[in-house]
């Protein structure tokens, strides 16, 4: 005897019963809780790759990298003239280009009260970029961070001693090659916490482009 359509069970999508909706409500909460803990999570990994950028940023303002990369910029400042005009030259002339050439080396081997140079203090400051590029190559420190903070004070050293970089890539080939990476890192957008990205799916656009005003000119 076949069951007629009244004595068959509906089935459906929603819970029959009040402990079905308690056990779907508890269900949702739990996923709820792991998405939150995730992106609680990521927020911190965020924050403390922020965070090793700053202790950099300390480091290059404080203590002994500090006075070497200050010492740098004054030794630099008293031949700024002549580097910046050799440097335009070097681009066309040959002379140009070992004349700043010449000075750079003098710089970095003759320089100052005691002619002791800057070797010293400019291994160090490469060395100090080469650790900031490193570190956001392996994802420990902020990129934007550390972009905003190191990439044009790396970029204007590794200019005005190409000369001396290039020399030491005689003897060591990967000399300063990070930090040459780190001076010609583009400009990015500061990473954002997950909870920004959520809050920004519940904010309506300012315009569409379906109903923004056509271009007059």
């Amino acid at each position: 005897m076949s069951m007629t359509s009244e004595n068959t069970p509906r089935r459906g999508f929603l819970p029959p019963s009040l402990h079905g909706w308690f056990d779907v409500v508890t269900k949702l909460g739990a996923a709820l809780a792991i998405v939150i803990a995730y992106f609680e999570y990521v927020d911190k990994q965020r924050e403390s790759r922020v965070e090793r950028v700053q202790q950099f940023v300390v480091r290059s303002q404080e203590g002994p990298i500090a006075s070497q990369l200050a010492e740098i910029d004054a030794r630099v400042r008293e031949h700024e003239a002549a580097l910046v005009d050799l440097e335009a030259g070097a681009l066309s002339d040959e002379g140009a280009k070992a004349a700043r050439a010449d000075l750079v080396k003098f710089l970095a081997y003759e320089s100052g009260p005691d002619q002791s140079g800057l070797r010293t203090q400019l291994d160090s400051a490469l060395n100090f970029y080469d650790s900031i590029e490193v570190c956001v190559e392996e994802r420990l420190c902020d990129e934007a961070t550390a972009q905003a903070f190191f990439a044009k004070p790396t970029s204007r050293l590794v200019r005005n001693f190409s000369p001396y970089i290039e020399e030491q890539r005689s003897f060591r080939t990967d000399y300063a090659a990070p930090a040459q990476s780190l001076a010609s890192r583009p400009d990015v957008p500061p990473e954002r916490s997950p909870f920004e990205a959520v809050q920004d799916w519940f904010k309506p656009n300012a315009q569409s482009p379906a109903t923004a005003p056509a271009d007059e000119s």
